[in-house]
């Protein structure tokens, strides 16, 4: 199979992790809320610590719970409007610079309590007094806290950074590729036609320029599913010439189905598969049968293809092309679909099935 082309202006680049401060994104409502969530664990364990469970202070885990709460939802709010400032600085500047504006919010948010309680708590009027001690104490307890909560959210973006990174290489790396064998016989074949067919060599060279254009696209790049499904016809045709007549077709496809979307080069090496793991090694070849259907939202597509004559081999003990295939195609549909989606590999008596399904997003 042909390898993609290095440094090709089709190619994308894969993702890398910034060497820049990370920071999550916390206007969104799933990191704020696991925010909010250990925050008010920890206030119920503060509240648990100084009394035994039988004697649970409400008024106090309240009181914690509220100022907590709302010191939590300002230093979110503060990183949040700051973040794309704070993520274009590098990793220590931005750090510091996170790291400060949660303890300067902390301390103002402090005052600004101490200020409040002061006027409205008060049974009798006094001059208002800053207790400094008790807001250094908050803010070292915050200090403590904030820290953790930062190294805790930037270790949990670079695990996703570098995960999506190693799935960006892994979907150029899985991405199908033409054996040079197939390109030095499709070669063969334009030459021996150019001088008796030369309309059907040009056709052949046409095919043969869709196949290596589409190995050229992005690895991560969706197309329809009749796009596939022509670039599927063009292969066939490729080896129906070498093949002759020991390679027949069948296509069964629901036309409903050509707009779905699936990765670029899905389907073309499981029909390579067929073809010369299934069709080649038969004196007499075979059909090749291609359906598709959709069942309950799930798209089903099928590749059966006859078994060689000596078909003792179980599905466990497939040719190691042949198990490649199927695992990096599997590896790139789930990396866009998830784990919902699946390839099943079965036999009967005399033929062998390879069915692809996952759910169609709507």
């Amino acid at each position: 199979m042909m390898s993609k082309q290095q440094g090709s202006p089709a190619s994308k680049p894969v993702a890398s992790v910034s060497s820049n401060f990370s920071l999550p994104n916390l206007c969104r409502a799933q990191p704020l809320f696991v925010l909010i969530v250990i925050a008010q664990l920890l206030v119920l364990v503060h509240t648990l610590l100084l009394a035994p469970l039988s004697v649970f202070d409400w008024e106090q885990f309240a009181k914690a719970s509220f100022y907590v709460l709302w010191n939590v939802l300002l230093c979110a709010a503060v990183l949040c409007v700051l973040r794309p400032v704070i993520q274009r600085q590098p990793f220590t500047l931005g750090a510091v610079l996170a790291y400060g504006l949660i303890l300067l919010v902390s301390l103002g948010f402090n005052a600004i309590t101490q200020l409040l309680a002061h006027h409205y708590l008060r049974s009798a009027p006094s001059a208002f007094q800053w207790d400094w001690q008790a807001s250094i104490a908050a803010t070292l307890v915050v200090a403590v806290l904030g820290g953790i909560a930062l190294r805790y959210m930037y270790l949990q973006q670079q695990v996703q950074e570098q995960a999506q990174a190693r799935l960006q290489a892994q979907i150029q790396a899985l991405q199908s590729r033409i054996r040079p064998h197939f390109l030095f016989n499709s070669m063969n074949i334009v030459a021996s036609l150019i001088g008796s067919d030369p309309v059907r060599a040009e056709r052949v060279i046409e095919d043969i320029s869709e196949l290596f254009r589409a190995s050229l696209r992005a690895g991560d790049q969706l197309v329809t599913l009749g796009d596939e499904l022509e670039l599927g016809r063009n292969y066939l045709r490729i080896e129906q010439l070498r093949l002759g007549d020991r390679l027949q077709v069948s296509w069964q496809v629901d036309e409903r189905l050509l707009p779905v979307k699936m990765p670029s080069l899905t389907l073309q090496p499981l029909l390579e598969n067929a073809v010369y793991h299934g069709i080649q090694p038969r004196l007499d070849g075979g059909t090749v049968e291609i359906s598709g259907t959709l069942e309950a939202g799930r798209l089903r597509i099928q590749i059966v293809n006859p078994l060689p004559e000596d078909s003792s081999a179980s599905d466990e003990q497939l040719p190691r092309g042949n198990r490649m295939a199927l695992a990096n195609t599997l590896a790139r549909l789930q990396a866009h679909f998830g784990q919902d989606a699946e390839i099943k590999t079965f036999r009967d008596e005399h033929r062998f099935f390879v069915e692809l399904g996952y759910s169609v997003k709507k």
